[in-house]
């Protein structure tokens, strides 16, 4: 009775066919088609999907017009129906007048006739209710391919986004483990200067730097099981007592960074910030470029070889400052320390 509650009410139904679940069996599955064949002036639709798309082409005064026009149509068909329910009346009292005056055998056949008429009734009911039942699944298969296509395009795009992220992350990796840090400031010249120089200290290997190390400070002890892949604690460590040993660059770190348990030195980057101040005085003093150690690697225990020859040039450097040698000095302790040492390709001919 909604249907003809919004007509009263001056509203436009919206109607859509009956496509609710298939497994649900409707009593009148047709119960509506004698309306909808007089072609009513209301909104009928397939499927309530198509709404949205309905609603944002619809005019007003196309509205208005269907509003005109549906009056007239429920009046006409209130009209019609009045009329053929009246009929249908006369129709059944004449019937039974003349049922009545029917004989027994007249009576039997006209019951046939609508036994007859009621099993093809039946029979349509049955072929309308199947194709029913059927458009029903048709629908909610469709819905359900739409369904699954969108969950299969989510799952597309969410693997695609994951399969760029972890390229992302490769090159980024490979990048880095293939980029050394080398500043825009650093000539030619110097990067030859620091080969030289690297060459001529052991190139970071390990009994050199146990060597270099232990003539400035006797603890931490030169453990070579800890120089082959030196942690940041025991770098740190190291570097804190070779600058207490010479006095050297005392006004260089903050208290946070003296103590490498502090919540400061916690973080990745300060750490980081330690080892570069310390290169930058140390490649200042000694005249090369501040290339030969990767922070990142000193944190992540990678290239251990660099990580030694950071602590050897920090030494010298560490050195230098304690006996008030000059620079020219300096790079010619470089030269000549450990000659013995280095390859025999490798060694000063000077």
């Amino acid at each position: 009775f909604r249907f003809w509650e919004a007509i009263e009410a001056g509203s436009i139904p919206i109607y859509v066919r009956r496509m609710g679940n298939v497994a649900k069996k409707s009593n009148c599955p047709d119960a509506f088609e004698d309306v909808l064949a007089t072609n009513p002036p209301i909104v009928l639709l397939k499927d309530w999907d198509e709404l949205p798309s309905f609603a944002k082409k619809v005019t007003e005064a196309e509205i208005d017009a269907m509003r005109r026009k549906l009056v007239t149509w429920a009046n006409q068909w209130w009209t019609n129906t009045s009329r053929a329910v009246d009929a249908a009346i006369e129709t059944a009292l004449r019937t039974r007048d003349d049922a009545l005056a029917l004989s027994d055998d007249e009576m039997k056949m006209r019951v046939a006739e609508v036994s007859t008429a009621l099993s093809a009734v039946k029979e349509q009911q049955s072929r309308a209710a199947d194709a029913t039942k059927a458009e029903k699944a048709r629908q909610q298969a469709a819905r359900q391919r739409k369904a699954q296509q969108r969950r299969d395009e989510k799952a597309k795009e969410r693997a695609k986004r994951d399969a760029d992220k972890a390229e992302k992350v490769k090159e980024a990796s490979q990048t880095k483990q293939k980029s050394p840090v080398v500043p825009s400031g650093a000539s030619s010249e110097q990067l030859a200067r620091l080969q030289e120089a690297s060459a001529n200290i052991g190139d970071g290997r390990l009994k050199i730097t146990k060597s270099i190390v232990s003539s400035l400070i006797s603890y931490p002890e030169m453990d070579e099981t800890i120089l082959k892949r030196p942690s940041f604690e025991w770098v740190h460590l190291v570097v804190l007592n070779i600058l207490k040993k010479a006095n050297y660059l005392p006004n260089l770190l903050s208290a946070d960074e003296y103590d490498c348990s502090s919540a400061y030195m916690q973080y990745p980057i300060n750490r980081a910030s330690f080892i570069i101040k310390i290169v930058k005085e140390v490649a200042k003093d000694l005249n090369i470029p501040p290339v030969f150690v990767n922070p990142q690697y000193v944190l992540e225990r990678k290239q251990p070889d660099r990580t030694r020859l950071f602590l050897c040039f920090l030494t010298r450097a560490a050195e230098t400052h304690a006996a008030g040698t000059d620079t020219k000095s300096v790079e010619q302790r470089l030269l000549v320390d450990h000659e013995s040492t280095a390859p025999p390709h490798l060694r000063s001919t000077h």
